[in-house]
């Protein structure tokens, strides 16, 4: 099964098909470095694989020698090895424990199954695969084997006797607080081989797996902060401890704490490290997971509920995308992307606002801005990647002009029509404003462009650079032009009403009063956000009704964002948020799309995309129904039922959504 919930920082969960589903609840899991299998075992032991994507049923390895209650894995750096512990009896109570060891390409036995003397409740495995160390017991026993080595008894045992390729750490000590039998010792392999080993008494060692000798000590934690878990980042660089006290991100240069979130904080009985969402990521045994700040250990207020029972396991995949979530309660694994992705959405690595998209879609226009800043800074990046396409660098302000790679980007007041593809420049504009313009725009289907100062809006032809009109008198803050390049919409001086103009001789066509904001779409209509926060559509030249009015109220509208056709609108509201509308049909389409911050919106000319500006980048939507019809299917794991398909499609008739 799996989940749709709200993602780290207001992104969305991005949900598979089912790959399963398990047959129970989950005690341990790890995700290969394909970034697409997962491995799980329950408390039968067994060890399974599955694919996250959903493709195929899961695979089963080698069932443990013991009978089970419980049990735990870990897998090797490189992925070529699991290592898996079954025990019987309880937390409490204790009892027996196996050791089995796995290549993950043929899953079969890389060593008999062993018998732990002791009661094991963690284990880890070498980067390579040739350690595995299991912990557990009152005590605090560590013991490793080296699968390379060992030379196991008649009756596979460690523990108890002495047996050649086994060693073992000195226990730490325990705390007088702990109250357990398994959760002793956390451990952990480091990419350089050695052994992070854990305590009940706040601190960790360092140990070298082939003899046992400690060559790093690690002090200052708090009591059960040590325990239950070590997570490691991925490079390293950042190491994390766990218990019921709370959890400790510790220095690595110092080896004392750099901050401790207290259990009163946040439960934390598993732990991850999500470097790349500057997150320490904290499950509880009430299906809660706590996203901390990697700086400072504060609750950042991000959430990633499972709401399935306890957080048996907190897994991050090899790019840090995503989470996944394991419940030690129910047969439930759960994803939650970390990058600002969703099911129809993905994010850019580029911070700022979307100005539009060239006539092919390929680049997209950015202002990249610092906040505050008095002036624009345009980029133009490929629109698939977030790559650098050009910088143009000493611009002040860029619109895309009539060619696919050709923008016109002012230096000084002066126009430039510049081929970013090839990085020069094609001509320059007639004369020059003051200053750079306060806003430009450009026909749809005409080589034509207006651009306006604090004084004048002036036009010009763009094949060859030329006036295109005398210069009208400045009015209000926003302009649009038709897609002819004959009319120009301007606000009213006062921002009370619209008006259009003939862009030739600058005569006015027509006035209205109760629109606040408009634009006129590539299809010859005016949309109008009116007086009282309704979508109107109107006709350019008349700026009389054409056609009824949008159904409900998307609110007051501050930007509007068309496809080439006219046939899609995307409008951003002064509530933070989006809404698709289909213009000919009069309706909104879906629900509205929570923009955090100010915002800012493109949409793609053939209309399957949508850019937002969020705080952390610029976020693509895809548009395509296709692509929305493909989410829900992932996200269900199967078809909608009809009062799903209602809730979530419309009143229309309902389909099969999943092959």
């Amino acid at each position: 099964n799996t989940h749709i919930s709200p993602g780290a920082r207001g992104s969305l969960s991005t949900p598979r098909a089912r790959p399963g589903p398990p047959p129970g609840p989950m005690t341990s899991g790890h995700v290969l470095p394909d970034g697409r299998t997962l491995l799980t075992t329950g408390t039968d032991a067994q060890v399974r694989a599955f694919d996250l994507d959903g493709d195929g049923p899961a695979v089963d390895f080698p069932s443990p020698a013991l009978p089970a209650d419980g049990g735990e894995i870990a897998v090797s750096a490189d992925g070529r090895t699991v290592a898996a512990i079954a025990w019987q009896g309880s937390a409490v109570r204790g009892g027996r424990a196996s050791l089995s060891v796995y290549d993950v390409a043929t899953r079969q036995r890389r060593l008999p199954d062993i018998e732990v003397a002791l009661d094991t409740g963690a284990l880890a495995v070498g980067p390579d695969g040739r350690f595995v160390a299991v912990s557990g017991g009152r005590a605090g026993r560590v013991l490793v084997v080296d699968t390379a080595t060992v030379r196991l008894p008649v009756r596979p045992q460690i523990g108890v006797d002495g047996v050649p390729g086994v060693v073992e750490i000195p226990a730490m000590g325990t705390s007088p607080a702990f109250d357990g039998v398994r959760d002793t010792v956390a451990l952990a392999f480091r990419g350089d081989g050695l052994l992070v080993v854990g305590s009940s008494t706040g601190g960790l060692d360092v140990v070298d797996p082939a003899t046992g000798t400690v060559v790093e000590e690690f002090t200052g934690g708090p009591e059960l902060t040590a325990n239950t878990a070590v997570a490691l980042s991925a490079d390293g660089r950042v190491l994390v401890t766990a218990g019921p006290n709370g959890a400790v991100r510790w220095d690595l240069d110092t080896r004392r704490p750099v901050w401790t979130s207290p259990a009163g904080t946040v439960a934390c009985g598993v732990v991850a490290v999500a470097v790349r969402a500057d997150t320490v990521l904290c499950g509880s045994a009430f299906g809660r997971v706590t996203a901390l700040d990697l700086a400072t250990g504060v609750p950042t207020g991000a959430r990633h509920d499972p709401q399935s029972g306890r957080v048996s396991a907190l897994v991050v995949t090899p790019d840090g995308s995503t989470l996944v979530a394991l419940s030690g309660t129910e047969p439930v694994i759960t994803r939650w992307r970390l990058d600002g992705d969703g099911p129809v959405s993905r994010r850019l690595p580029v911070r700022g606002v979307p100005l539009g998209y060239s006539r092919d879609g390929q680049l997209l226009l950015v202002d990249v801005a610092a906040a505050g800043a008095t002036s624009a800074d345009p980029q133009v990046v490929d629109a698939r990647s977030g790559t650098m396409v050009d910088p143009l660098e000493g611009y002040s302000y860029a619109v895309w002009g009539s060619g696919p790679s050709q923008v016109v980007a002012w230096e000084k007041g002066a126009g430039q029509i510049v081929d970013v593809l090839f990085h020069r420049r094609v001509r320059q504009l007639a004369g020059s404003l003051d200053d750079r313009p306060l806003g430009a725009v450009t026909a749809g289907g005409r080589p034509r462009l207006v651009a306006w100062g604090p004084e004048a809006v002036v036009t010009w032809d763009l094949d060859t650079g030329d006036y295109a009109g005398g210069p009208l008198v400045r009015a209000g803050s926003r302009a649009a032009l038709s897609a002819d390049g004959d009319i120009l919409l301007l606000g009213r001086p006062d921002d009370r009403g619209v008006v259009t103009r003939d862009v030739v001789t600058g005569a006015v066509l027509a006035e209205r009063a109760d629109v606040v904001d408009a634009a006129i779409s590539p299809a010859g209509v005016v949309v109008g956000s009116t007086d009282r926060g309704k979508l109107g559509f109107y006709d350019p030249r008349t700026l009389s009704s054409a056609g009824p009015p949008l159904p409900g109220t998307p609110g007051p509208v501050e930007e509007f964002a068309f496809s080439a056709d006219g046939a899609l609108l995307a409008v951003r509201g002064e509530d933070g948020t989006v809404r698709l509308i289909d213009v000919g049909a009069r309706i909104v389409l879906g629900d509205p799309i929570e923009v955090p911050g100010s915002g800012g919106i493109a949409m793609r000319p053939d209309g399957a995309e949508l850019a937002i500006s969020t705080p952390e980048g610029i976020v693509l939507w895809d548009l395509r129904p296709s692509s929305w019809t493909s989410a829900a299917c992932r996200g269900a794991g199967r078809a909608l039922t009809p009062e799903e398909w209602r809730d979530h499609v419309g009143p229309s008739d309902h389909r099969p959504t999943c092959g």
